[in-house]
């Protein structure tokens, strides 16, 4: 099965930019320009032929197509932040009750040491 590119920087953007509804915030979230995440939105509503935001006078709206997608989106992003843990020897946990914490998972060797008789 052929892998699509995923704009994985334009979906942070459209994560922080929905979180604030506003370019601006998320710019300074993301330590780049208003006008770079307006780029960066633009481009990914044409990669995926949806648009993403209304653009209203009392600021952005997400549209139902961007609704629909954050929940996954957000939900994929913690995937990734656990499978760098995994590979770092760190785990985010999720307790029964929800609330979630970070396991120090030791780190072993990538050889075993000789054993020697």
């Amino acid at each position: 099965m052929k892998r699509t590119h995923l704009p994985l920087n334009g979906l942070r953007v459209l994560d922080a930019a929905a979180r604030h509804l506003s370019f601006t915030r998320a710019a300074d979230e993301l330590a780049v320009t208003p006008a770079a995440v307006g780029q960066q939105i633009r481009a990914l509503e044409d990669t995926l032929g949806v648009v993403l935001f209304r653009r209203t006078t009392r600021g952005l709206e997400l549209t139902p197509e961007a609704e629909a997608g954050l929940a996954p989106l957000r939900d994929g992003f913690l995937q990734f932040e656990e499978a760098v843990r995994a590979m770092q020897g760190s785990y985010r946990m999720i307790a029964a009750d929800g609330e979630t914490f970070d396991a120090d998972i030791p780190r072993f060797p990538l050889h075993a040491p000789a054993v020697t008789p």
